[in-house]
């Protein structure tokens, strides 16, 4: 019975963890490509996050954090005259929704590591915030210049492969 119990909780990050990414699938896009819009598809993505607060001791607050990747259907949208066609775009997509998970895990730790003030903790947590959403939006700009948005298939792979490593997939 120790050993089940062991194994279990040792699997538990990892299971809840992998419950976090996003799994990106053709039916995940609801709507169509906008005549205007430059490019084939468009994830619109991000970090969303929740906290309750724990009573303070000493100046110190204590809080816990939920923080996840965040899609939003409405803005997202994909041309519906490829679908089926183009699973190089909808892997460069799942990209886009790899780095939101990145970035939800590493707001998370910095707001783990962080002693936040009982006097000023909202300004701490929107200063955490806006910090890594900068790098988050910087990153992902990075990552469709590099890969061309997915055309660049030696490119791809390179950030294929650091997703994978950074979300522990095998």
């Amino acid at each position: 019975m120790r050993t089940i119990l062991i194994a279990f909780i040792l699997t538990m990050p990892i299971l809840s963890f992998a419950q976090k990414r996003v799994i990106l699938t053709w039916d995940f896009y609801k709507n169509d490509k906008p005549i205007s819009a430059p490019q084939d598809a468009r994830l619109s993505c991000g970090i969303e996050f929740q906290y309750r607060k724990k009573p303070a001791v000493g100046n110190l607050i204590g809080i816990d954090f939920k923080v996840k990747p965040h899609i939003d259907t409405l803005k997202s949208f994909f041309d519906f005259k490829l679908k089926y066609k183009d699973s190089v775009l909808l892997n460069h997509e799942q990209g886009h929704a790899d780095n939101a998970t990145v970035f939800a895990l590493k707001l998370k730790k910095q707001f783990d590591q962080t002693k936040f003030l009982k006097t000023d903790y909202d300004f701490q947590i929107k200063k955490i915030f806006n910090a890594v959403s900068l790098e988050f939006d910087k990153q992902q700009k990075q990552y469709d210049i590099e890969t061309d948005h997915g055309r660049n298939k030696t490119k791809q792979i390179e950030w294929d492969n650091y997703f994978k490593k950074e979300l522990n997939i095998k």
